[in-house]
């Protein structure tokens, strides 16, 4: 038995699934799931001393690779001043302004802990500026755990039956349509009508499979009209 494979008996005693998101369950792909003990630059290293190429970086974050050290460096400096302040401060202020200043399209912005909650708010933010409440779920994009991103997510969640987990509501499908973004799907035709539609978040890359081939606009649906979704 691999020291992998002991972790994992014991986090099943403590953990739903023996792991903290499903993305870590292996079960897409069979096997048990493998445990690090750390990582340096693009490698990461498993408890039981192999390596291997880390093409995910912790989904985004990691874009300068494990361990880096002008980013170990500013963190060093950011812990001697404080771990958790729980007020307002200017480090933020300044990394908002850093990030308003060099995109253009960024008026206002919020900091928040985890992409599902940044999903949850700007679904809100959507149908309070719309007056709509239908969100446009394309299937295998994965946005987080809020109840109407569940539907045909991606992630670890990509070839779960529909909807992708127990407990959510009845009305999600009413509410949160799920859509194809495959080679040869199309918005056009009566099956799903935009006008009452609030948001609809996709994926340039889905999670779990692959680019989406672009494609010229259909001079039926002019850009103008998504535009308002």
């Amino acid at each position: 038995m691999t020291h992998s494979e002991e972790l994992y008996a014991r986090a099943l005693r403590v953990a739903p699934g023996g792991v903290h998101s499903p993305v870590r369950a292996f079960r897409s792909v069979g096997g048990t799931p493998l445990f690090m003990s750390g990582g340096a630059g693009a490698r990461l290293r498993d408890v039981d001393g192999r390596e291997y190429l880390d093409f995910c970086m912790a989904f985004g974050p990691l874009i300068l690779g494990h361990g880096n050290e002008a980013v170990r460096s500013a963190v060093t400096e950011a812990l001697g001043r404080g771990w958790s302040l729980g007020t307002a401060e200017p480090y933020s202020l300044e990394l908002g302004e850093f990030i308003c200043s060099r995109i253009p399209w960024v008026q206002n912005l919020r900091f928040v802990n985890s992409g599902t909650e940044a999903v949850m708010s700007a679904l809100r933010v959507a149908r309070a500026a719309t007056g709509r409440s239908k969100i446009l779920k394309f299937e295998g994009c994965y946005h987080g755990h809020a109840d109407a991103m569940l539907l045909r997510a991606g992630s670890g969640l990509a070839d779960a039956p529909l909807p992708d987990s127990a407990g959510l509501g009845s009305n999600l499908l009413t509410d949160s349509p799920p859509w194809s973004l495959g080679p040869g799907a199309s918005l056009e035709g009566g099956t799903v009508r935009l006008s009452p539609t609030a948001a609809a978040p996709t994926e340039a890359r889905y999670t779990s499979k692959v680019c989406i081939a672009s494609r010229k606009p259909s001079p039926s649906l002019p850009s103008k009209r998504l535009a308002g979704t």
